[in-house]
C-alpha cells in the first residue's frame, strides 16, 4: 500500500488521529501522526484537531477550547476568559466596524497554497 499523502513511497505507519496509511517521511513517531494532523492540531490542547480558529487571536482551536459567541463565531476558552462576553463582543463590533476583515496569516498562507496545489 502506498503513502495516502504522497502517493509514492511505501506505507509503513497508521495515523493515530484519522487513520491514514503513511510512510516514513509523512509520519512522526514522536507524536504517532501524519503530518497533516501534526499542522491541524488546536494550538491551546494540543491534542485534538482544530475545528474552527479564534475571531481574536487567530489559533486554531478545537470545539472543546473554544466558545461558541455566535452561530458563525467561535473564540477561544484563554480569550474568552481575559476579555468576557462583553470584551469579547465589543472586540468582535471594533474589528467589524467598517474596516475590512483581515485574515491571521496562517489561513491567508493555507488559503493561497490550496490555490496553487
Amino acid at each position: 500500500m502506498l503513502c495516502e499523502i504522497c502517493g509514492e513511497k511505501e506505507a509503513t505507519h497508521t495515523c493515530r488521529l484519522c487513520g491514514r496509511r503513511v510512510c516514513d517521511e509523512h509520519y512522526d513517531p514522536a507524536t504517532g501522526l501524519c503530518t497533516i494532523c501534526s499542522q491541524s492540531l488546536c494550538e491551546i490542547c494540543g491534542e485534538r484537531l482544530a475545528s474552527a480558529y479564534c475571531e481574536i487571536c487567530g489559533r486554531y482551536v478545537c470545539y472543546d477550547c473554544s466558545i461558541q459567541v455566535t452561530p458563525a463565531v467561535r473564540v477561544c476558552k484563554e480569550c474568552f476568559s481575559k476579555l468576557g462576553w462583553r470584551g469579547v463582543l465589543e472586540e468582535l463590533k471594533r474589528r467589524r466596524s467598517g474596516v475590512p476583515r483581515l485574515l491571521p496569516i496562517r489561513l491567508l498562507a493555507a488559503r493561497i497554497r490550496r490555490k496553487h496545489t
